[in-house]
């Protein structure tokens, strides 16, 4: 466990007593597996939940926009893309999987709802 906090995260100390967390190449590389894996991991999850190859990527499109977002709010700002945001664009990947997939089952709720509406007012060819 030791290993891998030293391999993420190193604290160097300044004079003065400032310290600051200098992130490794290595920390960046175990935090891109971990948002690949993730994103892997949620996709399979939704393939068993939905029955279906083509509903979970619905969802996964989400993230790309999400990404598109955090790209464009950190050039904004001019902030450095380091440790943190990494570990929030971990985060915010899930939760933006979470609410699409959450929002993609209301709306296939009522549209399933209206549809079933639509076939009971059609008449059948028996009745016209």
């Amino acid at each position: 466990m030791k290993k891998v906090l030293l391999a993420v995260v190193t604290v160097v100390v300044l004079a003065g007593g400032a310290w600051y967390y200098r992130a490794t190449p290595q920390a960046f590389t175990q935090l891109e597996l971990l948002l690949i894996l993730g994103v892997l991991i949620a996709y399979a999850v939704m393939v068993s939940r939905h029955e279906s190859r083509r509903d979970p990527v619905i969802a996964l499109r989400s993230v790309a926009v999400a990404v598109i977002g955090v790209v464009g709010s950190l050039t904004l700002t001019a902030t450095p893309f380091g440790l943190q945001a990494y570990i929030g664009v971990t985060m915010l990947a899930g939760i933006v999987v979470s609410n699409s997939t959450r929002l993609q089952l209301i709306l296939m709720t009522l549209f399933e709802e209206v549809w079933t509406g639509l076939r009971r007012a059609q008449p059948h060819p028996e009745q016209a």
